[in-house]
């Protein structure tokens, strides 16, 4: 008598649906540009609703909570090191900054051999509210892309650079 231990139950999503589904199951006719486009709206609409839908005590931004959950994540970074990861302008990065220095959640520190360096640090304020509100719609995202294979996320890049190429251009 073998005695199997049952498997664990672990959380099912539910199945995609619609247009999802069968670009999944790659049983989609060929993707017209139109079809694509709505993929990228939706895909920005999630996005941008999981920036601004958050719903915390300090009622503070998507962009805020991200760049607290950055300089959580390295403590000392620089301004420009997180305008980066943010993909926003140095100048809108100082001014999402002033809002949580405002809260006193963060402090700014110059650099004794460069002064035009500066480092973000959180408070202990700002430490106790980085750990108690959950992460960003960015962590999924970012998780998302993770388990795609290296080969897809190449293709991807590939496929994006030359839409922003012939945007700019």
């Amino acid at each position: 008598m073998s005695s199997k231990s049952p498997k664990s139950a672990e959380p099912v999503s539910p199945p995609p649906r619609g247009e999802i589904a069968q670009a999944l199951a790659n049983t989609a006719p060929e993707v017209n540009a139109e079809a694509l486009f709505g993929q990228i709206l939706n895909l920005l609409r999630r996005i941008e609703s999981g920036m601004k839908d958050v719903d915390h005590p300090q009622k503070m931004s998507g962009s805020q909570l991200w760049a607290l959950w950055l300089i959580a994540a390295h403590p000392g970074m620089r301004i420009s090191d997180m305008a980066q990861a943010m993909h926003i302008h140095h100048s809108s990065a100082s001014n999402l900054l002033d809002k949580i220095e405002a809260r006193d959640l963060i402090r700014r520190q110059r650099q004794s051999t460069d002064t035009r360096v500066v480092r973000l640090w959180l408070t202990a304020q700002g430490e106790e509210l980085a750990a108690q509100v959950s992460g960003p719609v960015q962590v999924k995202f970012r998780q998302a892309l993770e388990q795609l294979g290296p080969q897809d996320r190449q293709q991807m890049s590939r496929a994006i650079a030359q839409v922003l190429h012939a945007v700019d251009a």
